[in-house]
């Protein structure tokens, strides 16, 4: 892995920008439009939610972390709390180009995140299962919110559209634990792996993953008529890419673990539907 993209993926800026390419994506999808100012707002917050979940994480562990990703939160931890400080405050500050219906899903989005943070530092971090569920929600959430300001409904469709996105975003959190499983317990740091065990998160990766293909047999077979016929199935084709991409990484770890190329397909996933942008 390059240096460059090494800094990329530890300051989160992959996600950011699969984040909001995944936002373009269901607007498209959906049949609407969306501003500049919305996919700005949408990366300032997926940035800061990622960036203060890591600081958390490198603040709670004793020592110098194992985990590359946790050291440079360490390493950098002065200067990246002044950088999500200058990224809240630009955040403010382009709330005034959304529109009303924009900044009250915004609002929604701030509340659940708050939430997010509260019950996992009163948890004290242990409640994994609730951890991953709760950020899998919020980030399918901070990519819908968008979509859904610019509609004045939603329809079956969307929500059988998120929840397929939610399921492919929790599978994606779910797998990335067994692969940092090792490095996690050398920082005495929680993950769902550990807490819950490896079987049994791969029992539960097996049903989402089961689920996930089942939801996507029903999306080519019953929801087409719905809107455009290109863009739903180009749509469903586009989710279907990305749920065998996670299958390879779920099912084959050692191919995938050196020089943290899981990272890199894991992640890379939600460029994937920038396809549909073409």
């Amino acid at each position: 892995m390059s240096t460059i993209w090494k800094y990329i993926q530890f300051l989160s800026l992959d996600v950011v920008a699969g984040a909001v390419i995944s936002s373009l994506f269901v607007s498209r999808t959906i049949g609407v439009r969306i501003d500049s100012p919305i996919l700005i707002g949408l990366g300032i917050a997926i940035w800061l939610i990622y960036t203060v979940d890591h600081l958390m994480d490198a603040n709670a562990i004793k020592g110098p972390a194992k985990n590359p990703r946790h050291a440079f939160h360490q390493r950098n931890f002065k200067i990246l709390v002044a950088l999500a400080v200058g990224a809240f405050l630009l955040g403010l500050w382009n709330i005034s180009f959304l529109r009303m219906e924009t900044i009250k899903f915004g609002g929604i989005l701030i509340f659940c995140v708050g939430v997010y943070f509260f019950t996992i530092r009163m948890a004290q971090r242990k409640s994994l299962l609730h951890k991953e569920v709760s950020a899998a929600m919020i980030y399918g959430f901070g990519v819908f919110a968008g979509p859904l300001s610019m509609t004045h409904e939603i329809s079956t469709t969307t929500a059988f559209l998120f929840v397929q996105f939610f399921i492919i975003v929790l599978l994606n959190l779910f797998i990335f634990p067994l692969y940092e499983i090792e490095s996690d317990r050398q920082d005495s740091m929680d993950s769902i792996a550990i807490s819950l065990g490896e079987q049994r998160v791969r029992r539960m990766i097996h049903f989402f993953f089961a689920l996930s293909f089942v939801m996507l047999m029903i999306g080519f077979l019953m929801f087409g008529e719905f809107w455009s016929l290109n863009y739903w199935f180009r749509a469903q084709y586009l989710l279907m890419a990305m749920v065998v991409v996670l299958a390879g990484l779920a099912f084959w770890p050692d191919t995938f673990k050196k020089r943290g190329l899981y990272r890199i397909l894991g992640d890379g996933i939600f460029f994937i539907p920038a396809l549909s942008l073409l």
